[in-house]
């Protein structure tokens, strides 16, 4: 993980050449930075060592390439097409002239990966490619069974372990120097997630940093020329995978299918799962800041708040000046983060949008929506709403959450007038 850090972060005018060598490292063992230092002294070529730095490295770049997919396949063709057209690597050494210095340099790197290898095996269709267990583990380990979910920089996605055969939720974030500059951590919710344990917060299992070829085959070698190609291609770079248990569905496939027939007394037992899990979260000195029904699932019948991408550790976050007000959707997010002066309370607002939400009787998406919006804004109040709404006997609570700001109550507060006994 240190390693990914420093190759993400130390990010410079060659930044291709660094995602390269992040992907090379990965697949020789890291192996590479000893050939560098040495100069690839260990060639055994007197060609060799008087050629420039820039070949040596393109050199080294198409042998590891035909080791990864085989020099006779054509993923093989495509990846160095796409290296050669981007300028990451030297078309010349791709020459006859190079032969020589191409297997000398392949026998070397056979001897350093062990006496198992011979270069004539590694060269062929015959054997399993080494991206398969180095750089490739996502498909090496998971058949993926269809997309769950997408944001700006991340995806999820189903998948079915090879090994066990269970069920799990991948998460994908491609990690983009667009992503960096907004000052992201890409590892925070890794971080984060790792060290939470509750019934109702999602179950982290594993995380890695990985090059999904799946991807980058289907999305990336259709590239485009210099002048028409995206400056915010992310071909190269590295993306983080984040494992987690595969709920069954989310808080809002159940507001929009399954809220209207459901009685109050589930629906108070479920939100009430939604505050214990709030409760824990702020106790492990978290603040979720994206509180919604997209990031609250079922799980076997019981809740699990999840996506923690945009989480922060309340005590470092306290400390900033400026806060982000990038955060939240639509009106779950709190009023006060409109301008930067807010605290973990802003999660028990959106709990409160929650709650009206999925006590309301509306028909319609539309006629819901301009209902919250009208109470939100003082347009009508939640006491007129008659029978638009389920029942009337949270209204106090309601208001307190999402109107009166300095009446906010916390979750244990909020967990005692429920009646609800906590371990």
């Amino acid at each position: 993980m240190d390693q990914s850090i420093k190759l993400i972060h130390n990010r410079n005018n060659f930044i291709k050449k660094i995602d390269l060598f992040y992907l090379l490292d990965l697949i020789t063992l890291n192996f590479i930075n000893n050939l560098m230092d040495s100069q690839i002294a260990l060639y055994n070529d007197p060609n060799a060592i008087s050629l420039p730095k820039e070949k040596k490295l393109s050199l080294l770049v198409l042998v590891l390439l035909e080791i990864v997919f085989g020099s006779n396949s054509l993923l093989y063709e495509k990846t160095i097409e796409y290296l050669i057209a981007n300028n990451i690597i030297d078309p010349d050494t791709r020459s006859d002239a190079f032969i020589s210095t191409r297997t000398n340099l392949l026998n070397m790197i056979v001897r350093l990966n062990g006496p198992n290898y011979s270069s004539s095996q590694m060269l062929t269709n015959s054997v399993d490619p080494i991206s398969n267990t180095l750089i490739n583990i996502y498909t090496k380990t998971f058949i993926e069974l269809g997309e769950l979910g997408s944001g700006s920089f991340a995806s999820v996605y189903k998948s079915k372990h090879k090994i066990d055969s269970k069920l799990y939720a991948i998460k994908k974030i491609i990690i983009t120097d667009d992503l960096l500059d907004l000052g992201y951590d890409v590892f925070d919710e890794v971080k984060m997630l790792s060290n939470l344990s509750h019934p109702h917060v999602v179950r982290y299992y594993s995380s890695w940093v990985d090059f999904d070829l799946n991807y980058i085959l289907e999305s990336e070698f259709n590239y485009k020329s210099e002048s028409e190609s995206d400056s915010n291609s992310v071909s190269n770079l590295p993306i983080l995978f984040i494992q987690t248990e595969l709920c069954d569905y989310t808080l809002k496939d159940y507001i929009e299918n399954k809220s209207l027939t459901d009685t109050v007394d589930n629906k108070i037992k479920f939100w009430s799962q939604m505050v214990q899990a709030v409760q824990y979260i702020h106790s492990q000195d978290i603040i979720h800041r994206d509180i919604k029904p997209s990031n609250i699932f079922f799980s076997n019948g019981s809740i699990k708040i999840g996506d923690f991408g945009l989480s922060k550790n309340i005590s470092s976050f306290a400390l900033q000046i400026s806060k982000s007000v990038e955060i939240g959707c639509s009106y779950y997010r709190a009023p006060e983060v409109e301008y930067g002066d807010y605290d973990q309370s802003i999660d028990l607002y959106s709990l409160g949008v929650i709650l009206l939400e999925m006590l309301l009787q509306c028909e319609t998406f539309h006629h819901k929506v301009m209902t919250i919006r009208s109470i939100l804004d003082s347009s009508i109040s939640i006491d007129s709403l008659g029978l638009l709404l389920q029942t009337h006997e949270y209204n106090g609570l309601i208001e307190k959450l999402i109107i009166q700001r300095k009446s906010r109550p916390m979750c244990d507060e909020i967990l005692l007038e429920l009646n609800i006994k906590c371990n």
